[in-house]
């Protein structure tokens, strides 16, 4: 009998199932964060945990990395989190907050993100250093289409005679509606 056996269903086949886990796991320690639905994410939260239990405890960790996730390649990622900011942790590496749900089918939506993570905000940075530039260069082309308006609409100093009266022959034709 198996009772309480502790398995995530996706409604997919086996292959498609490890593959959802392999590559979510591979984001989310890469990226430290992703976004996904409610099933993916407690399934990702338990078999990251395990990777990085296994890994800490040192019992054959970069074979066990490697079977699971298909690479070696996030090794030195899992060394710095756990030499870092996971150091003091023994348990528990990822964290889940609801975000809602989806506008399209109303799946719940969460959060994985590992202890500690914190977004950079440098993108925000960047993007409002760009929009900076762009409102420079916009300004800069208002400023030079104004000044052209302003001297095509402008006219020269009207010759003055003698007399104080203004030449008026020589304004031309469209400076006379203009006045």
């Amino acid at each position: 009998m198996s009772n309480r056996i502790k398995k995530h269903n996706f409604a997919h086949s086996s292959s498609q199932k490890r593959s959802i886990l392999k590559n979510l796991s591979l984001d989310l320690i890469k990226h430290e964060h992703v976004t996904t639905t409610k099933a993916k994410a407690k399934a990702v939260k338990s078999f990251v945990d395990t990777i990085f239990s296994r890994y800490e405890k040192g019992r054959n960790g970069v074979r066990f990395i490697e079977s699971r996730l298909g690479t070696k390649a996030p090794i030195k990622k899992i060394d710095e989190l756990l030499e870092g900011r996971l150091k003091s942790v023994s348990g528990g590496f990822v964290h889940l907050v609801r975000l809602g749900s989806r506008k399209g089918d109303g799946a719940e939506l969460f959060k994985l993100m590992l202890i500690g993570y914190e977004p950079k905000k440098k993108s925000l940075l960047k993007k409002v250093k760009d929009t900076s530039e762009k409102e420079s260069k916009v300004d800069k082309k208002a400023k030079t289409i104004v000044e052209k308006k302003q001297q095509a609409t402008s006219f020269p100093q009207e010759e003055i005679g003698m007399s104080g009266q203004v030449n008026a022959k020589k304004v031309s034709k469209t400076r006379r509606k203009a006045i």
